[in-house]
This record gives C-alpha cells, sequence and structure tokens, in this order.
C-alpha cells in the first residue's frame, strides 16, 4: 500500500449515500484499500432511514463522515465540496467497486499529461453479487471530440474519473434541480471546457441491483430508469439547446478548416444541423428535430456525406427504449417528420436514411414490427409504396 503523501498528488474521495447501508462498506473497502490510499474520504449521508450510521460505524477513524437532510445527490455533493482538503477529487457511488489500483493509475495519467484537468477511464458491470458479465466500451480517439461523441450518450461514468477540484469550483457545482442525471450535465459540462486523458482499461465496477433510486421525494425502481432517466436528460438538453452554437456541434479541427469569414459554410452548418437533430432525437425532444429538419428544407445544401448519412440513420434509432417506443408508436409525429421532408430535395435524402434506419432495425426487431412497418409505410408515401409493391410482384413472377 503506497501513501500519496510521497506524491505531490493528495486526492480527497466523496461518496454520497441514502439508504445503501447493503453496500456501503464494500465500496468504502475497496475505497481504502487502494494501492495508492486517497489522503481525504468522505462519506455524505443524505438522510439516510436505514442502518447507514451503524454501518459506517467501524470508518469513522478513516473517514469524514457528513449528514444532512435528504435533498438528493447534487445537494449531498454540493455540501460535501466545502470540506475537500485537496487539489483532487474522486467522487464515487456507494454501491460500486473501485479495482485496487484505479488511482494510482489516474495518478499516473496525469502524471505524463500534464494539461489535462481530468482523467477517465473504462468500467465493469456486474450483478448484485459482483459477477461481472461485461466491459464497457468507448470509442476510438475519444480525447479528440469527447464532447460531441458525449452528447449523443455518457459512456464515461463518475466514479471512473479524477477531476481537479479547481474544475468543479469553476463550473460552480451540480445542478440541484436533477435529482436524476447530475452526473451526465457535469461529465458534458467537464468536457465542454477542460481537456480530458482516458485511461483505456476498467478501474470500475458497476453493481446492478433492484434498490430504489432517487431522493426520498423521487424514488424510482432499477425498471423504470430509463423513462426517468430520460426525463431529467430532457431539463438538461433543452437548456443546451439554447445555449449551444452550431459550432459546438462540430468534432475540434472542421470548423476552423470550413469556417468563412468567422461563419460555418453552408456544407458544415448542414453538417453541424444534423448532428444536433440526431442529439435531441436521443433525448425525445422531438420539437427541436421538427425545427432543425424544417431549417435544413429552407436551404439548398448539398448532399448528405457518409456522415450525415450515420447521424440520419441513428436519429431513427435512439438506444433509450422509451424514447424510441415513443417515436415508432406516434403516428402524428412520423406524419409530421413525412411533411416537412416532402417540401425539399434534401427532405427526400433524409427520407431516404430514415427508412433505411427502419429498415435495419426490422431486420432484428421482433416484439415492434407492426409500429415500424407503418413508419416505412408513412415516409414512403403511397406512390413510392405502390411502386415497391408493384416491383415486389413482378420480381415474384418472374422467379
Amino acid at each position: 500500500m503506497k501513501f500519496n503523501d510521497n506524491y505531490n498528488f493528495k486526492v480527497t474521495v466523496i461518496i454520497p449515500t441514502f439508504n445503501r447501508s447493503e453496500y456501503l462498506p464494500q465500496t468504502l473497502e475497496s475505497i481504502l484499500n487502494q494501492t495508492l490510499c486517497p489522503a481525504q474520504v468522505i462519506v455524505v449521508d443524505d438522510g439516510s432511514t436505514d442502518n447507514t450510521i451503524q454501518v459506517i460505524e467501524p470508518y469513522l477513524d478513516r473517514i469524514l463522515f457528513l449528514s444532512k437532510e435528504n435533498g438528493g445527490k447534487s445537494s449531498a455533493l454540493n455540501y460535501a465540496m466545502q470540506f475537500i482538503k485537496y487539489d483532487y477529487v474522486w467522487i464515487f457511488d456507494d454501491d460500486d467497486i473501485a479495482c485496487e489500483n484505479a488511482l494510482e493509475l489516474h495518478f499516473s495519467a496525469f502524471k505524463s499529461n500534464e494539461n489535462v484537468c481530468f482523467t477517465y477511464s473504462r468500467h465493469y458491470e456486474a450483478n448484485e453479487v459482483l459477477d461481472i458479465y461485461e466491459e464497457s466500451k468507448i470509442p476510438k480517439d475519444v480525447d479528440f471530440g469527447l464532447f460531441q461523441r458525449l452528447l449523443l450518450g455518457c459512456f464515461i461514468l463518475q466514479q471512473g474519473m479524477l477531476v481537479k477540484t479547481s474544475c468543479y469550483i469553476t463550473l460552480g457545482g451540480f445542478d440541484e434541480e436533477l435529482i436524476r442525471a447530475q452526473d451526465y450535465d457535469m461529465i458534458l459540462r467537464l468536457s465542454q471546457f477542460y481537456h480530458g486523458k482516458l485511461i483505456d482499461i476498467p478501474l470500475t465496477i458497476r453493481r446492478h441491483h433492484k434498490g430504489m433510486r432517487g431522493s426520498s421525494e423521487s424514488k424510482h425502481k432499477h425498471i423504470e430508469r430509463y423513462t426517468v432517466w430520460n426525463y431529467y436528460d430532457q431539463i438538461i438538453f433543452c437548456k443546451l439547446y439554447e445555449i449551444l452554437k452550431l459550432t459546438d456541434y462540430i468534432y475540434p479541427g472542421k470548423h476552423e478548416i470550413h469556417c468563412l469569414n468567422n461563419e460555418l459554410s453552408p456544407d458544415l452548418k448542414k453538417t453541424a444541423l444534423l448532428y444536433r437533430i440526431c442529439v435531441m432525437s436521443r433525448k425525445g425532444l422531438w420539437e427541436y428535430v421538427l425545427a432543425d429538419l424544417d431549417a435544413l428544407g429552407k436551404n439548398n445544401y448539398l448532399n448528405l456525406s457518409l456522415e450525415d448519412k450515420c447521424n440520419c440513420q441513428m436519429t431513427m434509432a435512439p438506444p433509450n427504449p422509451s424514447v424510441y417506443e415513443g417515436l415508432i408508436k406516434n403516428v402524428s409525429l412520423i406524419r409530421k417528420i413525412n411533411e416537412i421532408c416532402s417540401k425539399s430535395q434534401m427532405g427526400h435524402c433524409l427520407k431516404i436514411e430514415f427508412i433505411k434506419s427502419f429498415y435495419y432495425q426490422l431486420r432484428k426487431e421482433k416484439k415492434l414490427v407492426f409500429s415500424i412497418l407503418r413508419c416505412i409505410f408513412i415516409l414512403l408515401g403511397f406512390s413510392e409504396l405502390k411502386y415497391l409493391i408493384r416491383r415486389f410482384l413482378l420480381i415474384k413472377s418472374i422467379s
């Protein structure tokens, strides 16, 4: 065991907890038994009603234990921030496990990359008894354009990140309006304004269990997580739609090449709009999708690039099950998309990619076949559908 007094590298760990007495001791053991020990460990109890105080008692000589009224994870973290003594912060969930060399490898990454403000790693997925069944995947070359990639969805865990304390202070702490997705919100802000470095191995174990989540006033079950997460994702992305510029949806380096007089070229503006459409569709913010589709149709943009086509196809395949079903079962929405796209040549190009996406989904989806077929028929239109049926019948008769 190495004590980080030997280095100019001291870490404060913050563990917010609420009614997780069953798992908290294992989490603490994994933190306190790191090969490179944290200098300070703060456990902040957000008004637990179970036996958290009893299970924490054996650790009181090695941690700072704080207690507050229940207000949610964000308020617990903001409260604990006042007690941080050191330059680096490791926020850790109360039911997950740190690999024993996690902190040491974070330190090594910081030491080798002096310009970064945070490090982040992959993670393992495990069941309630910590049987590992999967390793997380992170896109290649992710450090380049990390913010833009994260807009599509969060593939980083906060417990897999080590962050300079000054970053949290500058960003103003966690948004207490968010009972869920506060991690995602903070990770987006960190990646937008600071450079990070990937440690391309799993350093944490995320435990999946059936326990309740959220604050005492906003509890939800594990199976309800997709709907709840999306509700809070929408809060975040409604704000981002108003705040972000179109250039923020372009990967770094591209806008320097394609800008004319400090403005996006028409082709790059098209790509930025399509990327924003894809981002907003994944959160189920269809009013923004429709507005941007309309904006695309009113301009004579160039043909779709391969990147544009991929973004179009992803638009019709949001990964959140509640958002996806909300799309393909919403006949009125699909008709509005068809109506907007039918007004322009660009819109027709988009419809082709949307139909391709639904076709790919049809090949792997078993339960929602009728809804997907209905989407395809609406987007095809009567004349195109009649033409395809004739071709199909002709081919059948020849064969």
